[in-house]
């Protein structure tokens, strides 16, 4: 059996000035006088600390369509100022040899409090795109460990062989496969590569 091995994205595999893109989308959507500070009681997410903000401001939770109006046009604003230059997306040191060549060997995917489009962004800008076909990203999820279990979801499912649970495949061509398969998570649970830390919150 092989491990799964779960990479979340923000200071473990790139690094990008992507407050500027909230702030723009903030601005946009709510003028210049909403407070952008991190709510610590919130997920550890895109979606969570939007979420936050957005209820600070409003004095009520946010609607699901107002979450995600905000979080759109920060992907789009991203988007824009990375392919510009205006805001550099950079792998972390070792990140664009290490994954690939684990990847080569070993299950991978992506466990991040990311949306999914800011996620597939940077990846692709450090041309880590491809490496990552299963993986799970932030959707309204109360924790960083709702996350964890979608992701090895994925893994498990999502490219799973059919009546082989918990196992991946790579087909190269239909007469040469690759089984990958992996251990479930021991006890004491999954351990994290670039678990979140405060210097990894949002503003």
């Amino acid at each position: 059996m092989r491990v799964l091995h779960l990479f979340d994205i923000d200071g473990t595999l790139v690094h990008v000035g992507e407050e500027e893109a909230f702030a723009q989308a903030f601005l946009e959507h709510h003028g210049p006088e909403i407070d952008l500070s991190f709510d610590v009681k919130a997920p550890i997410t895109d979606m969570g600390y939007v979420g936050s903000v957005l209820e600070r401001h409003f004095g009520r939770p946010p609607a699901d369509g107002e979450v995600r109006a905000l979080l759109d046009r920060f992907v789009e604003i991203l988007a824009a100022r990375t392919e510009s230059g205006e805001l550099p997306v950079r792998a972390v040191a070792g990140a664009s040899t290490f994954v690939p060549a684990l990847a080569a060997r070993a299950p991978v995917a992506v466990s991040t409090g990311c949306v999914e489009g800011s996620a597939r962004l940077k990846l692709a800008r450090v041309v880590l795109g491809d490496v990552f076909p299963c993986g799970a990203f932030s959707i309204g999820e109360r924790s960083r460990a709702d996350i964890v279990r979608r992701a090895i979801a994925s893994a498990a499912s999502g490219c799973a062989v059919p009546g082989r649970a918990g196992c991946s495949r790579t087909t190269p061509t239909p007469r040469k496969s690759r089984r990958r398969c992996f251990e479930p998570a021991r006890p004491d649970g999954p351990r994290a590569l670039g678990a979140p830390s405060p210097a990894h919150m949002r503003p």
